[in-house]
């Protein structure tokens, strides 16, 4: 009950820009974290805790992503908005899986321990380029307004 009248209050109070911006720094915090443990050997409690926050971080921004594609597209064309939300999110995690697939592989799989930190640091790079990018995300328009149901009698 609390988390969902924490979301419902930070989805008034918190801006669209500002919670991309907060979702994909916790997101950037979680890959750092992963980064570093696998560059410097950190014990495997620091991974843990920042997949926790990279979760957060997710929560924050993912459920705006379909808030966001509903109030720019045009009336009437939200059921083909919604459908390509969907294939973007299927094809981005299919390509960012394969290229991280890839890089692991090319720089020597589990066998070489700097493998792993290639793989988070290109996410790191990614995860950059979202924060960049989300500076232009103009102003939200207001959610339409539902008509009033008609008097009685009139």
């Amino acid at each position: 009950m609390r988390a969902g009248c924490t979301g419902a209050w930070g989805e008034q109070h918190l801006p669209a820009t500002r919670a991309f911006g907060a979702g994909l720094g916790l997101v950037l915090v979680s890959l750092l974290s992963a980064l570093a443990v696998a560059l410097v050997d950190l014990p495997v409690w620091v991974l843990v805790a920042g997949w926790f926050v990279g979760g957060a971080g997710m929560g924050v921004a993912y459920p705006r992503t379909s808030m966001l594609t509903l109030r720019f597209s045009r009336e009437g064309d939200d059921g083909f908005a919604s459908s390509a939300l969907t294939i973007a999110d299927a094809s981005g995690s299919v390509v960012g899986l394969a290229i991280a697939g890839l890089l692991f592989t090319t720089a020597g799989g589990r066998e070489e321990p700097t493998a792993f930190a290639l793989v988070f640091a290109a996410m790191t790079v990614v995860a950059l380029v979202g924060l960049v990018a989300v500076r232009r995300l103009g102003p939200v328009p207001p959610p339409p307004r539902s008509p009033s149901p008609e008097a009685p009698g009139g």
